[in-house]
């Protein structure tokens, strides 16, 4: 069954969001499979948009609900990180507000709509228009050991290299404000999906996350078949985000998801006559999971990301 979700903000403007629900012919969980956050990471919004075709109600235990693409205004102007609809970042205001601009509209309106009731959620996720990305997932410790536990077997079952965990304590980035991270604090086991980027729709990463879900749906029980036990995998323990202190132009020394140690390079930032304005180093030893794979910077634009090796 697919129809759309409205969403109305605080000025009167509105937008439609696409949703498909899926139910199986035995009762189970209820998965929300969650795509376009930001409207420029596609591999996840098309990963989405074929488990909607493809998983069936008669191979289904539970029910499935997608929604392929959340930040249609995004989507549709090729805006990057923000709704150009407010200027908000989407994944830094759940969950919302009834009286809010259209990201936080957007975000209630889900909240209000869609989460009551799920059982579990994956968000799928990449880097935006100018980032190179290494495949990670995330996942939020919530002390609840009921749901901390299923959200790690999320983890594992993804099948990424790359872990990261993050709690209301963690330094840098907790994921508040994020979907993922909120329904895990309302005690809904959830996983934070990433993979590809630089505005591509490649068929590798999308097939990490169609793969990925349909593996997770086996663990769950919603699908036949065993679930593809998990190989070796990294935990990472913080999400450590640098940027520049100068407007200029960015030059990479190391690609994604390569290693760092403490001070090693990650590149520099030059003027228009090549001059070494700043040099760019780890504060951490870790993976380098996010790279702006590109050379126009703003003063206080991001540059990389890392997630901190676990100690």
């Amino acid at each position: 069954m697919s129809g759309v979700v409205s969403v109305v903000d605080n000025t009167g403007a509105s937008i439609e969001i696409p949703v498909v629900l899926t139910s199986g012919v035995k009762s189970g969980p209820v998965l929300w499979i969650n795509a376009g956050i930001h409207g420029t990471e596609y591999p996840g919004i098309e990963a989405a948009i074929r488990i909607s075709r493809t998983v069936t109600p008669e191979e289904l235990t539970g029910t499935v609900i997608v929604l392929p693409i959340v930040n249609t205004p995004a989507f549709f102007s090729r805006t990057m990180y923000e709704c150009p609809m407010d200027n908000k970042n989407l994944n830094r205001v759940f969950p919302g507000k009834k009286d809010g601009s259209m990201s936080e509209a957007l975000a209630f309106t889900l909240m209000k709509e869609v989460a009551p009731e799920v059982t579990h959620v994956i968000d799928l996720h990449g880097g935006d228009t100018v980032e190179a990305l290494h495949p990670f997932v995330a996942i939020r410790k919530t002390g609840n050991q009921a749901v901390d536990k299923i959200s790690r077997a999320f983890a594992a079952y993804y099948g990424t290299a790359s872990v990261l965990e993050v709690s209301k304590e963690t330094e840098g980035w907790t994921g508040d404000g994020t979907l993922f991270a909120t329904m895990a604090e309302r005690g809904i086991p959830a996983l934070l999906a990433e993979a590809g980027g630089v505005g591509q729709l490649d068929e590798d990463s999308t097939l990490i996350h169609y793969e990925g879900v349909i593996n997770i749906m086996k663990y769950l029980g919603m699908l036949k078949g065993r679930p593809e036990k998990p190989g070796r995998q990294e935990f990472l323990d913080s999400f450590i985000w640098l940027y520049s202190g100068f407007e200029g132009v960015f030059y990479p020394h190391i690609k994604a998801g390569e290693t760092v140690e403490v001070e090693q390079s990650i590149g520099e930032v030059r003027n228009f006559f090549g001059e070494v304005l700043e040099k760019i180093c780890s504060p951490v030893q870790g993976r380098l999971l996010v790279l702006v794979d590109n050379p126009a910077v703003k003063k206080e634009g991001l540059l990389a990301q890392i997630g901190r090796t676990t100690v």
